[in-house]
């Protein structure tokens, strides 16, 4: 079992986060907009298609897949990449409003999951409240 794996099912434990989110349509773009409370880790869906990150709100620490090691503390406002395939770890320092730009027709939010999330994530939201003393 990976590394970020294990990691997600101790989490399991912990109580879910409240993350809403608000779906932003333009011609050809998607926006997913998610705001994450301070203190909550979230391990994101991946995606066939390398995904534009845009925070513009907050700091939060940023690791990809399995190279826990390499995580990278980012302050709004900054953008990233992710690439197709890979799988970000969150912990977010302040409360948080990222951005996930996406290419696509579409505005059905569950043909967009079909179209955009690798099948054995579609299923996958995950995020936690990581009170203090959990940390």
């Amino acid at each position: 079992m990976s590394e970020l794996k294990k990691i997600e099912e101790n989490l399991k434990a912990l109580p879910q986060a409240y993350t809403p989110s608000n779906h932003l349509f333009t011609q050809g773009l998607y926006t997913r907009e998610t705001f994450l409370p301070q203190d909550t880790v979230a391990i994101g869906k991946r995606h066939k298609y390398s995904t534009l990150n845009i925070l513009i709100k907050g700091t939060m620490t940023v690791a990809m897949d399995d190279d826990l090691e390499h995580k990278v503390t980012l302050e709004a406002p900054c953008a990233f990449e992710s690439e197709a395939g890979s799988k970000k770890v969150v912990w977010c320092h302040t409360d948080c409003i990222i951005l996930n730009v996406h290419r696509t027709d579409s505005k059905d939010i569950d043909v967009l999951e079909r179209e955009l999330i690798m099948e054995e994530d579609i299923e996958g939201t995950t995020s936690w409240y990581m009170d203090k003393e959990d940390s």
